[in-house]
């Protein structure tokens, strides 16, 4: 191996230790140590809603009339400005959150369509996501996943069971919310609309927040991500008790 890419493999493995973003480590490599980074291609074109209703359709899940007044019937603006400085027209702003809701898509796909990087599309479509929340009323930013749990209906077990003494089953799996017997499961939606984490099953008497406290999914949320809060239906409902 050359000196040079093994002095780069070093520098990288040592940055990635210590928590560096990829794009800190990119900068490392390049200026600190003079060595070239490969970097993918941005094609010089613009966006463009010129398009066929039918390719609209698959692409946006809109025709290209419905995108417009989509955008007029949400209040977007003209233009759009991100925390970062990017600039885009609103129409294209909305075409980027439609099109990343477009499963399945990656923002290395979307290059080829908007003439813009991954870093800016990514930039774009989490400004248009989290302002639909924030202009939804919620009180906090950093919004990046919903949690819920769902009851799914069991039958009616006997109170006693083997290796289960002094415990009552059917009373533990009772809910008195539904009003029937079931078990609990927890999943985490993403805005992409997928599930990327289950949990469960507990007990159908168990509320909503000790499903959470048990599966521990805060604890990978941390403070210094670009989104690091996790709103459940439970903490909104806790939220407007106390705001009201």
């Amino acid at each position: 191996m050359d000196p040079n890419d093994q002095l780069a493999l070093r520098v990288f493995k040592w940055a990635k230790r210590k928590n560096f973003s990829y794009a800190t480590r990119v900068l490392l490599l390049e200026y600190g140590l003079g060595i070239p980074v490969e970097r993918p291609l941005i094609p010089d074109i613009r966006f463009d809603l010129n398009m066929r209703d039918a390719d609209e359709l698959l692409s946006y899940r809109f025709d290209v009339r419905g995108v417009v007044e989509l955008t007029d019937l949400l209040g977007i603006p003209n233009v759009v400005i991100t925390s970062a400085r990017d600039r885009v027209v609103g129409v294209e702003a909305l075409a980027i959150l439609l099109r990343r809701l477009r499963y399945p898509i990656t923002y290395y796909n979307m290059v080829a369509s908007f003439g813009r990087s991954r870093e800016q599309i990514c930039r774009i479509f989490n400004y248009m996501y989290c302002e639909a929340i924030h202009n939804k009323g919620a009180p906090l930013t950093k919004v990046w996943a919903f949690p819920d749990g769902t009851k799914i209906e069991t039958c009616r077990i006997n109170a006693a069971s083997r290796g289960a003494e002094g415990l009552n089953l059917q009373k533990r799996i009772y809910s008195g919310h539904k009003r029937r017997h079931c078990l609990n499961f927890q999943g985490l939606t993403t805005p992409d609309g997928l599930c990327i984490h289950f949990f469960g099953p507990l007990e159908g008497s168990r509320h909503d927040v000790t499903l959470l406290r048990v599966s521990k999914c805060k604890s990978f949320s941390h403070p210094t991500n670009t989104f690091s809060v996790v709103i459940s239906s439970t903490a909104i409902q806790h939220i407007q008790s106390r705001s009201g």
